[in-house]
């Protein structure tokens, strides 16, 4: 029986490693974030109003207080759903991305023993094993994949989609098709960045099949694409105008932020750095590694072989036929590794790596345990490197965390004894306090998109506290609340404990403020 079944116990087990390590500092690693908090409060109003939309920013965007759209609606609803069953929380709302992690840890436990089909059923189970065990002492995935954003959830379903298609193509399954479709579909409703999965797997279809556009298969994988894109699309008609305006802040935001990958370099400790350095040669070399195919077992005999360059996408089994006939059949891994390094360049967020983590990591256990490389020895040497320096990472955020695990709720609590029950509050704070005064006191936030000044001028005049410890505002508005504060500040204090600190500021009664 445990013969049988070692890999699956041991399975549970990693996973339940991974629980525990996830548990350790839940809420500070990384800290709450004011994403975390508007997309609560938008779930928190789906629920009770009915409305898609948040009052924390007031007018400042245009149509945000009915018409949230740029996040399409799929992680949206999910998370209100989770509210409705679980409760209202920063913890709740977590733990829906830790749930997703550890459905995505065996999806891809799966899904990554079909590429070593091949080999023996004990090795295989092994390896995966062993991708499993790196990725979840991966500090970034660790980091990332509890964060209560939608990253976790688009890694999950695209995952699945590419999984199901794995099935498909054994199969034969036209049906199926359909299915990996309507999932794809899906994912780019969860947030627009999921289209890249859909991408990815087109590039890969029109690169291994040349006739492609006569097979009914792909224009019915195609409809199901797009079927939920389209009932999105209905939806929200006649708000196009607001949808594309909002976007187009998102853009803004954007060119304003600085580069996640530009500050790891410029700003974070070395060990840090390293890490990032260690992703980009584990990228580089297993894409180049995808590309130069070599045979190894002819070098290994002596025999006098070039290194041939093979074209992206070769035919590695060719059986079946229309749309799901195995050519190339792990080729959307390099390629999806290669759109998320692109991701995470232009679209700047620091939670954006996780792409690159979850495709690096199978690709890089591919080449080295299926496809052999000349460069192998140097991708094993960095691998381990990688998990060295991880651990080491994840040990000093143990010294710094230890004992801390409640020190969000006590910053809270310190915060709050310094403002009265009811007053209106604005909040430009990491971690943020939105889930402190949530139901305690009328709550505006700092807009993380370019805002209207005069609408600005008017949240602000309505505020009668503000709590600032993150000054984002500057990149949107330049320094308006730097001299906002200075007309019409009538106390300031500092609080906080060993963690965090940030300053208050009480303001002048309204019918005595100043615009600057």
């Amino acid at each position: 029986m445990f013969k049988q079944n070692f890999d699956k116990i041991i399975l549970v087990f990693l996973l339940g490693i991974y629980i525990f390590l996830q548990s350790n500092f839940f809420l500070n690693e990384p800290q709450i974030w004011p994403d975390e908090a508007y997309l609560a409060d938008v779930a928190i109003n789906i629920l009770n109003e009915g409305r898609v939309g948040t009052d924390i920013w007031g007018d400042t965007i245009v149509g945000i207080k009915n018409s949230f759209y740029w996040y399409p609606p799929v992680y949206i609803n999910t998370l209100a759903l989770w509210f409705k069953i679980f409760g209202f929380s920063i913890l709740n709302q977590r733990l829906l991305s830790l749930s997703l992690s550890l459905i995505f840890l065996v999806i891809l436990y799966f899904f990554f023993q079909n590429f070593l089909k091949d080999l023996e059923s004990k090795k295989r189970k092994l390896i995966s094993l062993g991708l499993i065990l790196f990725l979840i002492f991966d500090n970034t995935f660790l980091k990332i994949a509890k964060m209560g954003r939608t990253e976790m959830m688009v890694v999950t379903l695209g995952f699945l989609s590419l999984f199901i298609c794995q099935i498909a193509q054994d199969t034969r399954s036209k049906r199926m098709l359909i299915l990996v479709g309507l999932l794809l579909g899906l994912t780019a409703m969860i947030h627009l960045l999921g289209l890249f999965f859909f991408i990815t797997a087109l590039i890969t279809v029109a690169l291994n099949q040349k006739k492609i556009f006569v097979n009914k298969e792909f224009y019915q994988f195609l409809v199901a694409f797009f079927i939920p894109i389209i009932i999105w699309l209905i939806s929200i008609f006649p708000n196009y105008l607001i949808l594309i305006a909002q976007l187009s802040f998102q853009g803004e935001f954007r060119n304003l932020v600085p580069s996640y990958i530009e500050s790891v370099f410029r700003y974070l400790p070395i060990e840090q750095k390293i890490i990032y350095v260690i992703y980009i040669l584990l990228s580089l070399i297993s894409f180049v590694s995808f590309i130069f195919r070599e045979n190894t077992s002819q070098l290994a005999a002596g025999v006098n072989t070039k290194i041939k360059l093979v074209p992206l996408g070769y035919p590695a089994a060719c059986s079946g036929e229309g749309f799901i006939k195995r050519r190339g059949e792990y080729s959307f891994l390099p390629l999806g590794l290669l759109i998320s390094w692109l991701i995470c360049f232009f679209g700047k967020l620091e939670w954006y790596v996780i792409y690159v983590v979850c495709f690096m990591y199978p690709l890089v256990f591919l080449q080295l345990f299926k496809k052999r490389f000349l460069l192998s020895p140097i991708m094993l040497i960095l691998l381990v490197a990688l998990f060295v320096f991880n651990i080491k990472t994840r040990f000093s955020q143990y010294l710094i965390y230890t004992d801390k695990k409640d020190a969000y709720f006590q910053f809270g609590e310190l915060v709050k004894s310094k403002i009265s029950d009811g007053k209106i509050v604005y909040l430009s704070t990491t971690p943020d306090l939105y889930f402190i005064f949530k139901g305690r006191n009328p709550i505006y936030e700092l807009p993380l998109l370019r805002t209207k000044v005069e609408e600005y001028k008017s949240l602000l005049n309505k505020t009668e506290y503000m709590i600032i410890n993150l000054r984002l505002d500057r990149l949107f508005v330049g320094n308006l609340l730097d001299r906002y504060i200075v007309l019409n500040k009538m106390n300031e204090y500092e609080v906080g404990n060993s963690l965090y600190r940030a300053k208050i500021i009480e303001l002048v009664p309204a019918d005595m403020r100043r615009l600057p």
